[in-house]
Order: C-alpha cells, then structure tokens, then sequence
C-alpha cells in the first residue's frame, strides 16, 4: 500500500500547508525552473502565500479593495462635487457644424451674460401673478367609439376640471389677466385652455350656428374669408389683400366674420350643462377650424384626427396656467422662485392631489380615461419611478446572490463572491478617475452594475467548476493544496482571461464614438470588467481556500488559530477534500470520476445529443429556418420615426406625454421651437477640448472682432425681420400667432419705436455707431410692450435659452432674432428623416438672410437651443456607430479567439456563432417592433461583446483538449458546460426584475440582455459545438494525445484538421 494512504488525514492536512511540495503538475518527475512566478515544483508563489496565509490573504486583499473605493468615492464626492455624474447636455460629436453652431451662441450669451452682472441693471417687480410659472395638464381618453364630446364624458370631464377652479384660493394662484387694467384687484383669473370654455359656453344660437355654417361651406365665400380675414379682423397686409376685392364681397365676408365673432364670444365656460347639442358644436368647431384666423380657437382642444369628414375626437387635453409672482414676492426667478414653486406644489398636494388621483382613477368614468401632467408634481412623480426601478435593481442584484449561493453551496462564498463584484465597479471608478484622469462620468454607466453582475458571477462559477474539477485529476493535481489551487488559478484563470479580454476589447470600441458619453461607458465598463477579473483571481481565490480550510471541512476546535492562518497544529481538524481526492484517485494517476449531476449530463447526455448525427442535422434546421427570418427582419431595422419615450407606455405619466407628442396637431398655444439667427459671432474652436478629461470644457466664446451694430446692418436685420413678418412662403416653416402673423421675436421693431420717440435717430433713421452701446444699455431697462407682466426688454428677449441681445453691459458684442418653427417643438425628439427636412428649410432661410444682411452684418449663425438639430445628427451617428461597434467587437473576439485556440477554423466557426447571436437579437428585437433609438444603437454596438463568453468558453476548452472530436466535445461539456449554463442563468435572473422597470432605458436593456444571453447560450452549445462535432480539429497521433492536455501541465494540444 501506498505510504500516503497510510497518513492520517488531520496530519495530512497540516501537511498540505506546511510541507515542501514532492512533485510538480507533470506526471514527469523533473524538476520545474524555478521564477519569479513559480517554485521548483511548478506552483505558484502566489497561491503558496494564499495557502499558507488564506485569513489574512483574504483580509489584506478585502482591505486593498476597500481602499481604493473608499479613495474613488471620496474624489468622485468630495469637495465641491455633490454630484459625480456629467451633465449630458453635451452628448454629441464635438467637430460637427450643428454642435459647432450651438456651441457658438450658448457660449457667447453666457459671456455676454455673466460680464453683464457687474452692470446695474435693476429689475423691476413683476405684476402679481402676470407671468406663467406653471402648468396644469388634463388629457382625456375616449372609452367609447363616440368620442370624447357626448354629453356623459362632457360632465366627468367638467367635473374634474372645476374641482380646482371652485377652491377658494385658486384665485391667488392662477395666471391673471391683465387685458385693460393695471391693478390686481381688478383682474381675474386667465380662462384655461378647455374644451368646456365651448361645450359649456354662457348661450348657443344654433339658428345663428346653421347660417353661419351654410356659409361656410359655400367654396367661393370660404375662399374670399380664408384671404382678407386677416385683413378684416387683424388689419394685416389690408392695401394687398383688398387690392382686388369688391366692396360687396368685403361686405359679405365683413359680415360673415362679425357672426362668427358673435357665436364665440360666449365661449366662456359658464354655464353648468352642455350647452347645445354636441355633435353640433363639434362639427362648428370642425368647421371653422379649416380657417387660419378661427383654428388657433380650437386646435388646441381636438386630437389630429378631427376633420369636417371625422367630426369626432377620441382624444382632448385641458391646461391650465399659474402664475407668479405670487403675493408678497416681486420675481419669479432665483430663490424666490424657488419658494413660489414650493407654495404652489403644497397647495395642489394639500388640497387637490386626491381628488386628481381619483379623476384619474380606472372608475371614475365609464366614458372617459383622465391622465394629468403638472411641472410641479414631476419630480416627485419621477422619485418615485427612480426608487421603483431601483428597487427592481436590489432584487436582480440579489437573484444573482442567491443563485450563486444555491450553485455553489457556500453562503460565505457567495458573500464574498458579491462584494468582489461589486467592489470592482468603484476601483473601476477608481482606474478611471484617479489614475487616468477621466472625470465624464455618464448615467449610462450605471448600467455596469448589471453587466458586472452577470459576467462576475459566470467567473465564480468558471473559477469554481474548475475547483469542483480539480477533485477528479489524479494525485499529481491533488499532491497538496498549493498544488490544487495552482492549477485550479492556471485553468481557470486562462479561460476567464480570454472572455474578459475579448469583451473588454468589445467595451472599448465604444471609443471609436465621436459622443463622449459613449466613450465614457465604454471606458469604465472595460475597467468594471478588469477589476472584476483581479477580483475573481485574487479575493475570491483567496475565500476559496479559506472555504476549504473552514466550511467544506468544519473544524471539530472552532478555536481562532485554526490551520490556514499560519498555525501548525491542526490535528483535531477533519480530513479536507484535497486529502480525499488524492486517497480516492487510482494507483497509476489516472483521474477519478466526475460526480456532478449536470458535468455528468453534459458530458454525457447532452453530448450524445450534439455527437448524434441526426440530432445535428434537426439542429442545423431549426436553427438555419431561425436564422433565415432572423436576417431578413434584422435588414428591416429602421431608424427611430418617434420621439423616444421615458417610461414604459403602461405608466400613466407616459401616457399622458404619448397622448400630448402624438395625438394632438401643433397648435397656436403650443411652444415650438425657437430657432436662432445671430450676427456678430465666429464659429468656436475646439482646439484643446477633450470632454474625457474636463467635461466641462468645449470652447471660449468667439466674437467677430471687426463687428459693429451700424445703421447699415440695424437696417439689413430690421429688413429681415419684415421679411419673416410679410412672407406668405414661410407658413408651413413659421408657426402663425392668434393674429395670423408669423410668430417671430425680433428687438428691432420696439428699438426702432424708442429711438423715434426718444430722438436718438440719425439722418437714416437709426442709432449711429458710437452711441449704439450708451442707448442700448437704456432700451435693456426700459419695459417691453411685448408682455403685460411689466417685463424688461432685456428678460423679455434673452428668455428663449439664448440671449438675443448679447450686450455685456459695456458693449454690444452680436444680436440676434428668432423664429418659432411649426412642426418642431421643445419636448420632442422626431426622426432623423424628419427633422432634418426642416433643419434644411431653415438653413436655406439662413442663407436667404445672408443675401439681405451679410454685406454689412457679416455671415449669420443658425442654432437652436434645445438641440433638436444637435440630436438630428446623433441619431446618424448612433445608427452609424452600432454597425460599427459590432463590427468591430467581432474582428477583436476573431483575434483573441486566434491567440486562445491556436486554431484558424475554430476561430471562424466562434465568429459565425457570434455573428449568429448578433443577427438573431437583432432580428427579434426588429419583430417585436424595436426601432433604432439612441438606447438601442448603444446596445447593439456592445452586442458582440455580450455573445463572445460561452462560445470562447467552449472553443477554448475544446482547443486545449486532445483525442478525437468526440473526445474533444464530451470534454468541452464536461468542463464548461456547467459554468456556462449557471452563467447563464445568472445573466437570465438578473435580466428579469429590469422588465419590471418603468424606466425604458432599463427595461429595454433587461430585455437586451435577456435576448442575447439565451442566443448566445442556444448558438454555442447547439450550433457551434455541433459544428465542431462534424468539422472540428482533432488529434490522431496517440503518443502526442497522451502527453498534451492541459491538466498534466502543457498549455495547448497540437492539432489537426479533420
């Protein structure tokens, strides 16, 4: 009998930690070349420390890792810094003209702006609650095909409404109207934009209603009102539109309009009933909404649908405005806005918010669904989406806890496996913000959390299989357990090296993104990863000795100085696994048998399926009719046609928006966007700007250093500006005001009335030259005639997100005007294809305007400042980037998967799984209705990262196996096929709570994630592994297949193609 068998097991143990090592990995019994990396008998001097010292190797490691996170946190939260993470307002390529452009005047109106501060420019008090600071939105949903306008919806409708208009104190905090007089006693609160102003109006002629409409519908009097309305009733361009028009014609169509007026000027929500028939009042109201004068009464109230053709709406919205200053504050701006705000939000919460939350309740009506929207309550409303989600976020995080607990077996390794995990993402913080100087910082690197989770958990389980192997290789493995775990950390660590590095590698392409937030995830994640892998290789290691010494082989002492902190007397302690398995392996070496369930049936039954020819040809099938559909969707993916949404379309608040962006036309009352045309400044440069390294930095403000406000160039603008007032060309690009005009704000025209009334012209009717910055910082002061709120002229044209006088309170350093554009508004994002379509109308416009101005203005600026056209170009470069990123992350997986399996055929094979799995997410993802938005081109271009794991798992295991291919296949299942399926699952349990998010972003990476794991798990095991039953490399020579595996200490086997 061997002399081992006869040791006892307690001295054995002590034996495992104390005693030299007796033989090397290699069944050879040469002696190994001593380095820096291994002793004479081939382990690790690292693990030899670990084994000798596990407690406080785990603790010292533990404490490292906590350091450097508590260093990363306090950087990233210390100071000044409340907040680590990057305003994304920045989030598009630096070098494109669109950015260039908005850069240009945001820059230059917060110079001119900030310098202007040291100016005394007092502001006067606003008029009390004379200024809009807040809105109130009613949207309403037809239950019923009858529309929202039947007499039953008509009253809930009512009813909810007038439950806030009835309180008492509405009144000290509604937008008052100060129409013909100055003092507040004297006004009375604004009406709200509803459909119950009409439906329920103080009298309703309807004789007068059925003439008016027979009118109407006479072509040729139709025609005649839709031409000199605007004269009639607005006296706009009156000498052209009369020019041709008899004195019987103008008298008919005068009196045509007086009746209309007559009709609507009772629309004032009095009465307490519908106050006709409604179907009547609906098909005026259809009417006369085909008449640009008359629509702006109506637009507001009827979804896109309603026509004279369809008098029926399904859809409607009521607002309601607040406004400020409220008593005893004189602004609505700074602190005390900030106090306003507060009382406001109080007063609705206090007095309103349950009587709201039942309107909109699913049993308040039968004929009507009520959604609302207040800018007041949204935040509040979004607190409590972030910590629904975030919630959703713990419970993935502990799914993946405690299924790494029930694969394992050890609570204390899955403790321990979850803080390695964790950890890595603020020493990731730690790499990037410390060490490399990076402080761009995105919200979608959050997103790490879970990727670290899914890939840290499918390292334990890789790094614990190969523990779990390790039993079974024979005495030369289980010598010792310096030994063991020598080769437990060169097989596993290789293989977790090749999967991190690829999807690294894959993380990393996001760098070849000109959007900085894109390269700042990449960045970080890749650093996530990094760490994690340390992590795995070094606590984790660690914990597993200390499991051995402790939890796999309960100690019969329980005292302190048990063996595996530096003790050497261990001889209560029970025999550890390591004895058992060399006790339990064969005289000759050879290894013991595998015991695990699932290795067994992978390398068992799960192989035979994959090495029966027959099963691989229905597999090919499937998975071949899977594809084919697969890629013809996945060539149908389409750029985003809609604004992106926020929260999932169940949620009520994203309800209430879908309803607002999508069901109503753009309407007089409805802000669009505002579109800048400047002169006076120079495109910025962006020499010296790197966002990665100061996120706050894009560029100084660039003024034209030769550019004066002359009388020539006030003149060129003023003639730009009736240009825009007087075109007829322009009204599918300029939205209409009530009054017909183009809605446009254009200083000229009041800084023409005051220099006529203040004498300050000059021989050509203007300001001269060298007193244009002595008389401009007089017209900022003065208030303006555009607002009844006793609003200076400097608020008032510097409050659309840009200043259009850009006066530094010494100099005019540029002006400029804007347009309201009718199709584009603040709040949506629309497609590329859309946007773009107007992006040109108005640069062609600009360059109509440099034809008029340019000679003594200098070349104009056109931006907006929402970055509606910033996004336009995003969307491309989304679109363009996740091609890109894909493709890129499948070259890099082909390069490492060539240096890992020393194989050109296998690497290609990887690749067409990988390719696989990409095409199929894709492909489904299409089918189910996903279009290409900014959250969707992000993931795709990291998807080859997430499809390389499994099948570099099995191509390298199969690669380091020697024998014949079925050999190669059932020892690739047997020692990958566990781990990879509990990574897996994993990656499936923690996608899972993500759908429940409310969050789109969230739920629509858990679904991402979801998708590409069971692809890339169904596409490796089945189709890769199956192809390389058939194809795949293998070993004929039996001298080389005996001597060349992994596990007696060679690195690869020498292969051959079939």
């Amino acid at each position: 009998m061997d002399k081992e068998k006869e040791v006892d097991g307690a001295d054995q143990t002590n034996q495992d930690h104390m005693k030299e090592p007796e033989s090397s990995f290699s069944s050879s019994e040469q002696p190994v070349e001593k380095n820096f990396f291994t002793d004479d008998e081939g382990r690790l001097v690292f693990v030899n420390r670990i084994v000798r010292c596990p407690c406080i190797s785990l603790f010292l490691a533990i404490i490292l890792a906590l350091g450097v996170s508590i260093i990363a946190l306090a950087v990233a939260f210390g100071g000044s810094n409340k907040n680590p993470f990057t305003d994304d307002q920045a989030q598009f390529a630096l070098n494109d003209i669109r950015s260039i452009k908005y850069d240009t005047l945001r820059l230059a109106s917060e110079a001119v702006s900030a310098d202007r501060n040291k100016v005394v420019v007092a502001k006067t008090p606003l008029k009390t609650q004379s200024t809009s600071v807040g809105i109130f939105y009613w949207i309403y949903e037809a239950k019923t095909s009858q529309g929202i306008f039947t007499k039953d919806a008509l009253m809930d409708i009512y009813n909810a409404e007038t439950e806030i208009m009835n309180d008492n104190l509405y009144k000290n905090y509604c937008l008052r109207e100060y129409d013909n007089t100055t003092v507040y006693e004297e006004t009375e609160c604004a009406r709200p934009l509803s459909a119950t102003v009409i439906f329920f109006a103080e009298k309703w002629d309807s004789v007068l209603v059925k003439n008016v409409t027979a009118r109407l519908k006479d072509s040729r009097l139709a025609e005649l009102y839709k031409r000199i309305a605007p004269c009639l009733e607005f006296g706009i361009n009156c000498a052209i539109v009369l020019k041709d028009v008899s004195s019987t014609d103008e008298a008919e169509v005068r009196k045509l309009s007086n009746d209309l007026t007559s009709i609507m000027r009772w629309w004032n929500g009095k009465n307490k009933q519908v106050v006709g028939d409604p179907k009547e009042i609906a098909e005026f109201c259809a009417l006369i909404r085909q008449f640009p004068t008359r629509s702006p009464f109506v637009d507001f109230y009827f979804d896109a649908n309603f026509t004279l053709a369809n008098p029926t709406s399904m859809y409607s919205r009521s607002l309601y405005r607040f406004g400020g200053p409220l008593k005893g504050y004189k602004l609505v701006d700074g602190k005390e806005g900030d106090e306003q705000d507060s009382e406001l939000k109080k007063w609705i919460i206090d007095n309103h918010l349950k009587s709201i939350d039942k309107a909109t309740s699913s049993g308040y009506s039968k004929f009507v669904n009520v959604f609302y929207f207040m800018s007041a309550l949204i935040f509040d409303v979004l607190i409590r989406i972030i910590l629904y989600d975030a919630m959703n976020a713990i419970i993935s995080i502990l799914l993946v806890f405690f299924y790494i607990w029930y694969m394992v077996g050890s609570g204390f390794l899955a403790v321990i496996g979850m803080v390695e995990i964790l950890l890595s993402l603020p020493t990731a913080w730690f790499f990037v913000r410390c060490i490399f100087q990076i402080k761009y910082f995105g919200g979608l690197n959050m997103l790490c959390i879970f990727i670290v989770c899914a890939i840290g958990a499918d390292d334990i389980f890789v790094f614990m299989d190969a523990y779990n192997q390790s039993k079974v290789k024979g005495r030369h493995v289980n010598k010792d357990m310096a030994t063991r775990m020598s080769w437990v950390y060169r097989k596993s660590g290789l293989a977790m090296l090749i999967t991190s590095a690829t999807t690294c590698a894959a993380f990393l392409c996001c760098l070849s993104s000109p959007i900085a937030g894109t390269q700042s995830f990449g960045i970080f994640a890749a650093f996530v990863i990094l760490a994690d892998y340390l992590y795995v290789m070094s606590i984790f290691c660690t914990a597993v000795v200390v499991y051995h010494d402790y939890f796999e082989k309960p100690p019969l002492c329980q005292l302190p100085g048990c063996c595996g902190c530096c003790v050497k007397d261990c001889s209560r302690i029970e025999t550890s696994s390591t004895v058992l398995a060399r006790q339990n392996s064969h005289e000759d070496g050879r290894e013991s048998e595998a015991e695990d369930k699932i290795t067994v049936f992978f390398s068992t039954t799960f192989a035979n399926l994959i090495l029966d020819y027959r099963s691989r040809i229905a597999i090919a099938l499937v998975l071949i009719g899977w594809l084919i559909p697969a890629v013809i969707y996945t060539t149908k993916l389409t750029p985003t046609t809609k604004t992106e949404q926020f929260l999932k379309d169940s949620h009520p608040l994203q309800k209430s928006i879908t309803i607002l962006n999508e069901k109503f036309p753009t309407s007089t009352q409805d802000r669009g966007l505002d579109v800048f045309y400047a002169w006076g400044l120079e495109d910025i440069s962006r020499s010296g700007v790197n966002q990665l390294l100061d996120d706050k930095f894009l560029g100084e403000a660039k003024f034209a250093p030769s550019w004066t406000f002359t009388p020539a160039c006030q003149q060129k603008i003023f003639e730009v500006c009736q240009r825009v007032l007087q075109s007829q060309d322009l009204s599918d690009l300029i939205k209409l005001k009530d009054d017909g005009t183009p809605s446009h704000r254009c200083f000229l025209y009041e800084w023409k009335d005051v220099i006529d009334k203040e004498g300050w012209k000059n021989s050509q009717g203007w300001v001269d030259t060298n007193q244009v910055d002595e008389k401009m910082q007089k017209f900022l002061a003065m208030p303006t005639k555009k607002s009844k709120s006793n609003q200076l002229v400097l608020d008032y044209y510097n409050e659309l997100g840009a200043d259009q006088l850009g006066f530094d309170g010494k100099k005019l350093k540029y002006v400029a005007i804007s347009v309201e554009a009718k199709h584009l508004d603040r709040w949506n994002n629309p497609s590329e294809a859309y946007t773009r379509k107007y992006y040109d109308w108005f640069n062609n416009l600009g360059d109509e305007f440099n034809k008029i101005a340019e000679a003594e203005c200098g070349k104009v600026t056109m931006t907006d400042m929402d970055q509606k056209f910033i996004f336009m170009n995003n969307q491309m470069i989304y679109r363009t980037s996740a091609i890109q990123g894909a493709g890129i992350g499948v070259v890099i997986a082909f390069g490492v998967l060539v240096l890992a399996t020393r194989s050109l055929l296998i690497s290609v094979l990887s690749c067409l799984s990988i390719l696989a799995t990409i095409v199929s997410v894709i492909g489904l993802t299409t089918m189910m209705g996903w279009q290409l938005g900014t959250i969707q081109a992000i993931l795709f271009s990291i998807l080859a990262g997430f499809s390389v794991d499994y099948v570099v798992h099995l191509a390298h295991s199969y690669a380091t196996c020697s024998g014949t291919r079925e050999e190669r296949i059932r020892k690739a299942f047997a020692e990958m096929g566990s781990p990879v399926l509990s990574g897996m699952l994993t990656s499936v349990l923690a996608s899972i709570p993500l759908f429940l998010c409310q969050v789109v972003f969230f739920s629509v990476f858990g679904t991402f994630l979801c998708f590409t794991i069971l692809f890339s798990w169904i596409f490796a095991n089945f189709g890769f592994m199956s192809i390389m039953a058939t194809i795949g490399p293998q070993t004929t020579d039996k001298k080389e297949e005996s001597t060349t595996d992994l596990d007696r200490g060679s690195n690869y086997p020498v292969t051959t193609s079939a």
